[in-house]
């Protein structure tokens, strides 16, 4: 498949995908964690996280790695597909 689009702009509408994916994903994070009542503190400590960081990837400021990734998943027992939705890890449409 072929672009109209410059690689710069493609660049950038990949970037605000992704970015609000990260955000998606934080947030259910977040709200899995507040629903167990749990600290960031405590959290961060059963997956071998700094809280600060724990903190950035539920705000979706953290481009945090698979492995952070699928220990969050394992930690709340979830599976992955609950935290990315069905068959989607990042979609958009160029307009």
């Amino acid at each position: 498949m072929t672009s109209s689009y410059p690689a710069s702009t493609l660049g950038n509408i990949y970037r605000q995908a992704f970015q609000a994916q990260l955000k998606k994903m934080g947030t259910k994070f977040s709200l899995l964690r507040e629903a167990r009542k749990e600290s960031i503190n405590s959290v961060a400590t059963a997956v071998g996280l700094r809280p600060e960081i724990l903190e950035q990837i539920e705000n979706g400021k953290h481009d945090f790695r698979f492995k952070t990734f699928f220990a969050l998943c394992d930690y709340y027992k979830i599976e992955i597909e609950s935290i990315i939705g069905q068959g989607e890890l990042l979609h958009f449409t160029l307009e």
